[in-house]
C-alpha cells in the first residue's frame, strides 16, 4: 500500500501554535472506531532529529480532490459531469458531513481547551481574537476589531460542544472515479465548537467558490437551502440561525488569508476592503 507522510510546519507557519500531533490523534481515533472515512493514521514521530521536523505516516488514500482555484464551478470534473452525477457527488459529500456532525465527543476531550473559555465555541473565538495581530503582524486594520468586537458581544447562547472538523469544504473531501467520496482530510482545525460551525463553514464556501466570485453554481451541486435540509434530516439536528457562525468562519478565513498573502510577500496584503472572507462576513451582516 502506498504511504503519506504530513510534516510540521517549519519556518513558516499559518496557524498561531498549531498543534501538530492533535490532528494525528483526531485522524487516528475516527479510522479506529469507524466513523468518518479517513486514511488510516500509522505512526508519529516527535523526534525532530529523524528528518528535521515530527511528522506522521498514513496509509494513501487513492482518488482526485476537487480544485479550489480556478474552482470546480469553472472546470474539472465536477464541471464536465452530468447534473445528475454532480448530485450524487454532492449527496456523497453531504452524507459524510453529517457522519462527522454525529460523532460523539467522548475520546475527543484532548480537544477541549478550558484556558481559552468555558464552552468551546468561547474557546475558538478566543483562539482567534490571540490570533489577530499574529495574522497581520501588528498591522490590524480597524475594521477587523469591529468585527471581532461583534462577534464577541454575539455569540449564540444555545450554543453546544459538538464535535467539529474545522474545515469543512468539498477542497478537503477525496473522490473516486465513480463520484463517490472516499476520504476526508485536513484535520489542523478540529474542535469541539459544535455542529453548526461545519455547516456555516460549508456554506460558506459554497459560496466562496460560486456567487462570491461571480460565479453560477453548477446544476445538480445543492443550492442553500437544499444543504441545509439534507443537512438536518441526515443529523436530526436542527440548523436555526447560522449568522453568527457564518461571520465568524468569514472573519477566521480573512486572518487566515491576511496571513498567507503576508507571507507570500503579496502587494496589498491586508487590503481590508479586497479580503473576501471579510467580504462574505460584511455581507452576513449587511454591513
Amino acid at each position: 500500500r502506498g504511504l503519506v507522510a504530513r510534516t510540521h510546519p517549519d519556518k513558516v507557519q499559518l496557524f498561531r501554535e498549531p498543534d501538530f500531533r492533535k490532528q494525528f490523534t483526531v485522524i487516528d481515533r475516527l479510522h479506529r472506531e469507524d466513523r468518518v472515512k479517513v486514511a488510516e493514521a500509522l505512526f508519529y514521530e516527535d523526534d525532530a532529529t529523524v528528518i528535521g521536523v515530527p511528522f506522521f505516516v498514513m496509509s494513501k488514500l487513492r482518488g482526485w480532490v476537487p480544485i479550489s482555484f480556478p474552482g470546480y464551478n469553472v472546470e474539472g470534473r465536477i464541471f464536465d459531469a452530468s447534473t445528475a452525477d454532480r448530485r450524487a457527488f454532492w449527496e456523497s459529500a453531504m452524507d459524510e458531513l453529517c457522519r462527522i456532525a454525529v460523532v460523539p465527543i467522548d475520546g475527543f476531550g484532548f480537544l477541549d481547551q478550558p484556558e481559552l473559555g468555558a464552552r468551546a465555541v468561547d474557546q475558538q473565538l478566543e483562539y482567534w481574537h490571540r490570533s489577530i495581530d499574529f495574522s497581520t503582524s501588528g498591522q490590524t486594520p480597524d475594521p477587523v476589531w469591529e468585527m471581532y468586537e461583534w462577534l464577541a458581544a454575539h455569540v449564540p447562547d444555545d450554543a453546544v460542544n459538538g464535535f467539529t472538523w474545522g474545515d469543512a469544504r468539498i477542497g478537503n473531501m477525496m473522490f473516486g472515479d465513480d463520484l463517490r467520496l472516499v476520504g476526508v482530510m485536513d484535520w489542523e482545525q478540529a474542535n469541539l465548537s459544535g455542529v453548526r460551525m461545519d455547516l456555516a463553514w460549508w456554506l460558506f464556501f459554497d459560496d466562496f467558490h460560486s456567487v462570491a466570485r461571480g460565479l453560477t453554481r453548477l446544476d445538480g451541486l445543492g443550492t442553500r437551502d437544499e444543504t441545509i435540509a439534507y443537512w438536518e434530516a441526515g443529523t436530526g439536528e436542527p440548523a436555526g440561525d447560522l449568522t453568527w457562525y457564518e461571520v465568524f468562519t468569514g472573519f477566521q478565513v480573512g486572518l487566515l488569508s491576511f496571513r498567507t498573502m503576508s507571507i507570500l510577500s503579496a502587494p496589498n496584503a491586508l487590503d481590508y476592503e479586497s479580503n473576501l472572507g471579510f467580504s462574505i462576513a460584511r455581507e452576513r451582516l449587511g454591513w
